[in-house]
C-alpha cells in the first residue's frame, strides 16, 4: 500500500516535523511511503529515513504562496503515482491537494489541520474571503480532516469550512522512539553555565509566539533571582527586534537567542523550566517535548493545543495571554516548586509517534487495522 504525505517543504516547523515523523514510522511498518514536497528543502530533510521516497515537485516559492499555481504538478503526481492514501499536513498544501484532486479517481484523502484559523482570519479584508473560499472548495474533496486540537476543530466548523462530522480530533505525533537517545547527546556550545537556572523557550521568531512578552516577564523573574537565564531557540524575522528589546532592558548578559536546532532535547534536559508565551498555537509540540524531559511548563492559555496537552493546568501552569505579570509569577513559582517528574514524563509519552501514527492510520487505511 502506498501512502503519500504532502508538505510544502521540510523547514523547521511543527507540521513539517509531523510529516517526517509519520513518514519514517510508516516506512518502518513496511508501507510504501512517498514524502511529496513542493520543494525538497529545509532543516528536517536530513532526518528522513532511507526507506522513505522523497518526491521533489520543484515548485518555486512564489508559486505556492497563493496555492493555485502548484495545482498542476500535484495533480500530475497523483495521476502518475496513484497512492492509496494521501495525507496533507499543512493548510496551504491542503488547499492545493484538494483543488488538484477534483475530477480524479477517488482515493483516501486526509487533511491535517495544523493550526487554529487566527492567521487566516487576520488577513486583509480582500484576502480573507478568497482564502476561506479556496478552503471550502478544496476541503470538499477530503474524506476526513484531522484537527490537532478541539480549538482547531471549532474554528473549521465555526467558519463553515467543513461540517463537524467530517473532522476527527487527534493530537500531534511528537515523540520519536529515540527521543531519549537524542536527549543524551552533548551540546557543542553551552550558552550558560550549569549553575544558572535556565528557562528555555522554543519557536519561530514570529509575532504568534510573542517572545517580547516572555522577555519582559523574564526581566521581573531575573530581578527576583539573578541566577536565572532565558534561552530562546528559534529563527525568524523578529530576531533583530527581539535583540533590540533585550538590549533596551539591559538583559544582554542574561537572555540569549540561539538559532534553529534540529535536536532540542539536550537543551530541554538542561532547563529548569520551559516557557511559552504564544498568542495562539496549533498544538504545541514543544510542550510535549518539555514534559517528556520531566520539565515544568508555563504557557499562555492561548487558543489551540496547550490547554489540551496540559489538561487545563494539571500538567503545567496556564496563564492569560498578554499578561506579563502573571507569566513572571508562574515562572518564578515553577522555578521554586517541587514537581512530580514521573507524572510529567508519563503525560508527554501519551503523544509518542507510534501511538498517534496508528490513530492516523485508522483514517488513512482503515482496512489495514
Amino acid at each position: 500500500m502506498k501512502i503519500a504525505i504532502i508538505s510544502p517543504s521540510l523547514s523547521g516547523g511543527g507540521a513539517e516535523k509531523v510529516a517526517v515523523n509519520l513518514a519514517n514510522y510508516y516506512s518502518k511498518k513496511s508501507f510504501d511511503v512517498d514524502l511529496v514536497l513542493f520543494q525538497a528543502m529545509g532543516e528536517y530533510l536530513s532526518q528522513v529515513n532511507e526507506g522513505v521516497n522523497i518526491v521533489d515537485l520543484r515548485i518555486k516559492p512564489v508559486r505556492f504562496v497563493f496555492g493555485l499555481y502548484s495545482i498542476r504538478p500535484v495533480r500530475r503526481y497523483l495521476i502518475k503515482h496513484n497512492p492509496d492514501a494521501v495525507l496533507s499536513v499543512l493548510r496551504g498544501a491542503n488547499t492545493t491537494v484538494g483543488l488538484a484532486s477534483i475530477g480524479l479517481p477517488k482515493r483516501k484523502i486526509i487533511f491535517r489541520e495544523a493550526n487554529t484559523m487566527d492567521a487566516t482570519l487576520s488577513e486583509a479584508w480582500y484576502k480573507k474571503p478568497i482564502s476561506l473560499l479556496k478552503m471550502r472548495l478544496a476541503y470538499k474533496n477530503a474524506h476526513k480532516i484531522i484537527a490537532n486540537s478541539e480549538d482547531t476543530k471549532y474554528d473549521l466548523v465555526f467558519n463553515k469550512v467543513v461540517d463537524k462530522d467530517k473532522i476527527a480530533t487527534i493530537p500531534n505525533p511528537v515523540l520519536p522512539e529515540n527521543f531519549l537517545d537524542l536527549s543524551a547527546r552533548q551540546i557543542s556550545n553551552r550558552v550558560f553555565p550549569e549553575n544558572n537556572k535556565i528557562i528555555v523557550s522554543i519557536g519561530r521568531l514570529h509575532p504568534q509566539k510573542n517572545f517580547p512578552l516572555l522577555i519582559r516577564a523574564f526581566k521581573q523573574v531575573h530581578e527576583k533571582d539573578p541566577s536565572t537565564r532565558l534561552l530562546i531557540i528559534g529563527q525568524g524575522a523578529e530576531k533583530e527586534a527581539l535583540t533590540t528589546l533585550i538590549e533596551s532592558l539591559d538583559l544582554s548578559a542574561y537572555v540569549k537567542i540561539e538559532g534553529f536546532k534540529q535536536n532540542i532535547y539536550p537543551y530541554l534536559a538542561h532547563a529548569r523550566v520551559f516557557a511559552l508565551a504564544s498568542n495562539w498555537e496549533g498544538f504545541g509540540n514543544v510542550i510535549v517535548e518539555a514534559l517528556a524531559m520531566g520539565k515544568p511548563v508555563v504557557c499562555t492559555n492561548c487558543p489551540g493545543g496547550p490547554k489540551t496537552i496540559l489538561d487545563n493546568g494539571k500538567y503545567g501552569k496556564l496563564v492569560p495571554v498578554e499578561n506579563e505579570i502573571l507569566l513572571a509569577e508562574a515562572i518564578t513559582e515553577s522555578l521554586n516548586s517541587k514537581i512530580d517528574k514521573e507524572m510529567l514524563i508519563k503525560r508527554g509519552l501519551q503523544f509518542s509517534v507510534p501511538k498517534i501514527a496508528d490513530e492516523y492510520l485508522k483514517h488513512l487505511l482503515p482496512d489495514q487495522e
